[in-house]
């Protein structure tokens, strides 16, 4: 599954620089800007978790923002006398989501390369939690399956985006994940990739205007 994610979002890196260089209408990279960000986090799960999302973003006001999550962790509920937890045999949970999120975009610079981009939305979210049944003396620990949820997930995920070129950009935020589940919170940087900005004459003309 996580191949899958990583093939997902170089395909659509490629589509956006695709689009990049077949649009040279000026008011495209002046009002409509499009990218890539593929981020990884850290929260309240044991793993790293990792994200990737398309970002639109209108006239430097508004974003949309469509992703696909997922953070990994141990099982909370382990019976008592479980021998101690190893990932090579043991379980590993995972929560994982699909997102939708709309945002308000300020620009914090005035050469535009920096923005504050504070979105939240909703995500259908799948959990895979580990049920343990019985000892086995044969594995000499106890035997266990996956059991799949699902679950309305409602995010918060508040960013700074540093844009060193139009293309290419980096990106700092927390996130918080709110569901009948699980609550998960963290913080995460990630690398921008599209067209993210206009060029700086663009606003130094706005500034002196």
């Amino acid at each position: 599954m996580c191949m899958k994610r990583v093939l997902i979002v170089i395909f659509l890196c490629n589509c956006t620089r695709h689009s990049i260089a077949q649009n040279d209408k000026p008011k495209f990279g002046e009002n409509h800007f499009i990218y890539v960000t593929v981020q990884l986090n850290s929260g309240n799960y044991n793993f790293p978790g990792a994200m990737g999302s398309v970002e639109y973003v209108y006239k430097n006001k508004y974003s949309v923002k469509v992703s696909d999550s997922f953070y990994n962790s141990r099982p909370k509920n382990n019976p008592n006398n479980h021998r101690p937890y190893d990932y090579r045999f043991d379980p590993i949970e995972q929560f994982g989501s699909g997102e939708l999120l709309l945002g308000k975009v300020y620009v914090l610079s005035n050469a535009g390369t920096i923005r504050a981009n504070l979105s939240a939305g909703i995500g259908f979210s799948t959990f895979r939690k580990a049920v343990y049944e019985r000892w086995s003396f044969a594995a000499n620990n106890y035997l266990w399956h996956y059991e799949y949820k699902h679950s309305i997930t409602f995010i918060i995920n508040p960013k700074i985006e540093f844009m060193f070129t139009r293309v290419v950009g980096v990106t700092f935020s927390p996130v918080l994940n709110i569901n009948n589940q699980k609550v998960y919170f963290g913080a995460g940087t990630g690398i921008m990739y599209g067209l993210l900005r206009a060029k700086k004459s663009h606003y130094n003309a706005k500034t002196r205007d």
